[in-house]
């Protein structure tokens, strides 16, 4: 594993981020679902893996407690980064929930849920543009004050949202946003997979992605092997295409990248996670399993250096 800093967050945060989102589900678990769920984190922190990306929403709070019941066990807080994710639309009515009472609310069940009395790096899951970024700004700055958050950010904003946010936060002497949490992949998508949500993958993303790499702002990835689309098949069964990134480029493209794969001797994944790891901005991918292997494996990416004329083949099919 290796590490970099992310303004705020006190100890360094692994560049490959444990995506926990399925981690823990509505119904009930049994204590031996429990156990496992637990020694799957053990192992993952002790192969380097200090960076846990959650939120409110997952699970309807399921992520965060299992995460939680994990954390409060382990002795090592000081060394765990916890990221969790509030003000997510109603998911009932879709509304939005940008709003002072609801972040405040978010944050302080986060905390319980998490059995700690801090977050390292709490970030708006969604954006609302009919909120004035100062107000954004001025809640978040709140919350730093008070020692509850250690830095902030922002998923699925565009970046001319976040532009205008730190641009905001400079002008008034305080703290920007620390990162930006947008979809980012090698494969873009042909629809959203959910609603209002921002993506850097693809043509469509290129605007975005040169504006991060002028700001040099950090991005956390989600989705960052599109929803499982670089995944191995099973024996005799072929791998699943999720839906959102089925397109004829998307294919060409997958052929390129196990063509690639098997010249280095790596997996199509890891060849996938090297090239978001050589973008010309910080780039943290977030990647969810259940098996620390695979955790492990994929881990493997931050050793896999990808020449220019490799990175021009995969993009475009041309090394040059």
């Amino acid at each position: 594993m290796t590490y970099a800093r992310i303004e705020g967050v006190k100890c360094p945060v692994a560049r490959i981020i444990l995506g926990t989102a399925s981690l823990g589900g509505i119904a009930p678990t049994g204590r031996a679902e429990r156990l496992r769920r637990q020694r799957f984190l053990d192992e993952v922190l002790s192969s380097g893996g200090n960076a846990f990306d959650t939120a409110r929403v997952y699970g309807l709070g399921a992520s965060e407690r299992t995460l939680g019941d994990w954390l409060a066990g382990t002795g090592s807080r000081e060394r765990i980064v916890v990221i969790t994710k509030g003000a997510h639309p109603s998911l009932l009515t879709l509304r939005s929930r940008v709003r002072d009472r609801c972040v405040r609310e978010d944050v302080e069940r986060s905390l319980r849920a998490l059995h700690t009395d801090y977050i390292d790096l709490w970030m708006l899951h969604r954006d609302d543009p009919e909120v004035p970024v100062a107000q954004i700004m001025e809640i978040l700055h709140d919350l730093r004050q008070r020692g509850v958050v250690h830095a902030c950010g922002v998923s699925n904003w565009s970046h001319a949202r976040v532009e205008e946010a730190n641009r905001f936060a400079r002008a008034q002497g305080i703290p920007g946003l620390a990162v930006s949490s947008p979809q980012f992949s090698l494969v873009g998508w042909r629809r959203p997979p959910f609603p209002h949500t921002v993506s850097l993958s693809g043509p469509n993303g290129r605007e975005g992605r040169a504006w991060y790499c002028a700001s040099g702002l950090p991005v956390l990835a989600w989705s960052s092997l599109a929803a499982g689309y670089f995944s191995p098949g099973q024996p005799g069964r072929p791998s699943r295409r999720p839906a959102a990134y089925r397109t004829d480029a998307n294919e060409k493209m997958r052929v390129r990248v196990d063509e690639l794969a098997r010249q280095k001797g790596v997996t199509s994944a890891q060849v996938a996670l090297a090239y978001l790891l050589a973008q010309p901005f910080p780039v943290f991918p977030i990647v969810s399993t259940h098996r620390a292997a695979r955790f492990q494996e994929n881990a493997l990416a931050l050793d896999l250096h990808l020449t220019p004329a490799e990175l021009g083949m995969l993009e475009t099919g041309s090394p040059s």
